[in-house]
């Protein structure tokens, strides 16, 4: 890729930060350094790890088994840019959503189905689709950090479009910018996962071809969708609300 400079999308810099902060603010400087730290091989290990250099879910129709800048071939510009997850890789929105999924799940990685169960309307009889683990990706303990990490996205960070009122909500916004000389606009995107505690739904929103320049980003297009479809969900499995657990106490 060559020598060149990459910045955060702020136009103002956010200084020093703790990890908290540098996902609150969607940092890629910060990012950056944590892939310097980590380096290219456990950086590869836990891509691996999370699902992303396979197809995971690979008997539901086109499961993608994902790109990746090969590892013997890493530079520190592409260490860098695959820290924050641009340009060196290429994952599908199903490894995306199974690799937040792990961290909802405890951290393991659960392989994905479309099928709870099948009903036989004659008989009666019902079969219940197995769930299959996978493996047991990170810790549950740095599971929960990451996701009370995520919750301040939503609460203090870019995220904040995605609150949902009642409920609690965490997520992360991406921002893809377009290829060099492609006219394909930027990528919005934000992933929600909600309730943090004993997490039930994982959203993914993505949405393609966005040209204006300054309304762009993943937390500003995608995040107020996440979290329209976020305030259907969430009462329909009738995951119970903070406003809920207020008036039953008042009562």
């Amino acid at each position: 890729m060559g020598d060149r400079d990459i910045k955060c999308w702020a136009s103002n810099p956010h200084g020093s930060q703790s990890l908290r902060e540098a996902l609150e603010h969607s940092c890629n400087p910060a990012f950056m350094q944590l892939g310097q730290k980590v380096g290219a091989k456990t950086l590869y290990k836990y891509y691996d790890a999370f699902g992303f250099t396979n197809a995971v879910g690979n008997d539901i129709a086109r499961a993608y088994p994902g790109y990746f800048y090969p590892l013997e071939k890493i530079g520190p510009v592409e260490l860098a840019t695959a820290a924050f997850g641009q340009r060196t890789l290429s994952i599908s929105p199903l490894q995306l959503v199974s690799a937040v999924s792990a961290i909802c799940n405890d951290g393991v990685l659960v392989k994905p189905k479309i099928v709870k169960q099948i009903e036989n309307t004659d008989t009666g009889s019902i079969e219940v689709i197995e769930t299959k683990e996978i493996r047991q990706v990170i810790s549950k303990d740095t599971a929960d950090k990451v996701k009370n990490m995520m919750q301040s996205v939503v609460t203090d960070g870019t995220g904040r479009h995605a609150a949902v009122e009642g409920y609690s909500i965490g997520g992360k916004s991406g921002t893809s910018e377009p290829t060099e000389n492609s006219n394909s606009g930027y990528v919005a995107s934000f992933i929600a996962i909600s309730p943090i505690e004993n997490t039930q739904v994982v959203v993914l929103v993505a949405l393609y071809g966005i040209t204006d320049a300054k309304w762009h980003q993943g937390g500003q297009q995608a995040g107020p969708v996440a979290a329209q479809i976020m305030s259907k969900i969430l009462p329909y499995l009738k995951v119970t609300s903070n406003n809920q657990e207020l008036n039953s106490r008042n009562e």
